[in-house]
């Protein structure tokens, strides 16, 4: 799958190939049918320093998302 990722803190974007996930016991996977960058992911890219939030990079970027169930 498709997915843009943030490698470092302050740095840009990538378009990168990820694996698809796989659903472990009492878990869904979701097939993404429309994703979506926003103002919050530009904020992501340019204001924030590793220690000033919760999470780690790399991660990917991207919350505005839908889609169904795929796999159980």
């Amino acid at each position: 799958m498709k997915a843009v990722l943030l490698p470092n803190w302050k740095s840009e974007p990538q378009l990168v190939e990820d694996e698809a996930p796989t659903a472990g016991p009492g878990q869904v996977v979701l097939k993404t049918a429309g994703a979506g960058l926003c103002h919050s992911d530009l904020h992501l890219l340019h204001d924030f320093e590793e220690g000033m939030l919760p999470w780690h990079v790399p991660f990917i970027l991207g919350h505005e998302n839908s889609g169904y169930v795929h796999a159980v």
